[in-house]
């Protein structure tokens, strides 16, 4: 599963094993992590918990940062700018 974060002002993080995602104005929802591949980043107003983004560390889940809006400089719509696939180091 892929989830995508597109909406300005959008809070992810950390409940348990789960992903909460808060959009403004709507109901949270909650995703398992151990059902993703995946996190894309379409806003530049959005904010990722550092315990979510340590928790997709342990699970393997990648996190795209992508320029939703079309780059001055490329003029395209959905430009990779970042891919970040954290690894997970226990603490010994």
């Amino acid at each position: 599963m892929n989830l995508i974060i597109s909406e300005r002002g959008t809070f992810l993080a950390l409940r348990s094993e789960r992903l909460r995602l808060q959009v403004p104005q709507q109901e949270p929802q909650e995703v398992a992590l151990r059902d993703l591949q995946t996190v894309t980043v379409t806003t530049t107003a959005c904010t990722l918990s550092a315990e979510a983004i340590r928790a997709c560390a342990k699970f393997g889940v990648q996190i795209d940062l992508v320029d939703g809006l079309g780059g001055s400089t490329t003029g395209q719509r959905g430009v990779l700018l970042r891919r970040f696939l954290v690894r997970w180091h226990p603490e010994a």
